[in-house]
């Protein structure tokens, strides 16, 4: 993830975009998004606007994404899509995610952590601690490590099967409080018309792009009128 995150950086950098929105789906997204945070905020502000060390464990000697500063302020808003999704306390989610894969992906997921838990971790115990530690861990960040500068919009199902609607709505509620309601915006898709995970814009257009325009019009009007 530290590559991916990187590289993403790297793209956004070469760009010389004068801004830029980080729109992400599902727990796959806020995992890029956890590694880019640590990235700009947590090490930048440890060692100031060098990229001598980008994470505890990885050097970066490219030159093209060396200025975090300049990147750090390029960052207007964040979109969080059927996410994040809290899952420390609800395994069968792992099922849930699983049920969305191909046959070959699921065997071989199921596969590989049958094999961490024997053989990495010595036991199933000692794996189902360590997943629900990562879990806490991604969790507590997700809810304590924000910047009350940028602003955030949620979209989200009110029964998605993959995103726990009490964890992430208490998770709003808590940026919220924090930061106002200006810079927290949120929409709950459902009802009568089920929006599934991830698929939003395919159930409710319309209303999407409806929130998503407001959203980045607003981002981006301390730095340039948007164009319709």
């Amino acid at each position: 993830m530290t590559d991916l995150a990187l590289s993403t950086l790297r793209e956004i950098r070469l760009s010389k975009c004068p801004m830029f929105v980080c729109h992400l789906f599902s727990n796959g997204g806020c995992f890029l998004w956890e590694k880019i945070r640590q990235i700009l905020y947590h090490n930048a502000n440890r060692i100031g606007t060098s990229y001598d060390d980008v994470t505890d464990s990885t050097k970066c000697d490219d030159e093209s994404i060396r200025p975090i500063a300049a990147l750090r302020d390029k960052l207007v808003g964040i979109v969080f899509d059927s996410s994040p999704c809290a899952f420390s306390e609800q395994p069968e989610l792992l099922q849930n995610a699983l049920g969305h894969c191909d046959i070959f992906t699921r065997l071989k997921l199921q596969l590989y952590l049958a094999s961490r838990a024997t053989l990495v971790m010595g036991g199933e115990k000692r794996e189902l601690a360590a997943r629900q530690r990562r879990a806490q861990d991604f969790w507590n960040g997700m809810r304590n490590c924000a910047r009350p500068d940028i602003p955030q919009l949620y979209l989200y199902g009110d029964n998605d099967h993959l995103a726990p609607l009490e964890p992430l709505e208490e998770l709003i509620e808590k940026r919220r409080r924090e930061f106002g309601e200006e810079k927290i915006r949120s929409f709950k898709f459902g009802g009568m018309r089920p929006s599934p995970h991830c698929s939003h814009l395919l159930t409710y257009p319309e209303k999407y792009m409806e929130m998503l325009q407001s959203f980045l019009e607003s981002c981006a009007s301390p730095y340039c009128p948007l164009e319709h």
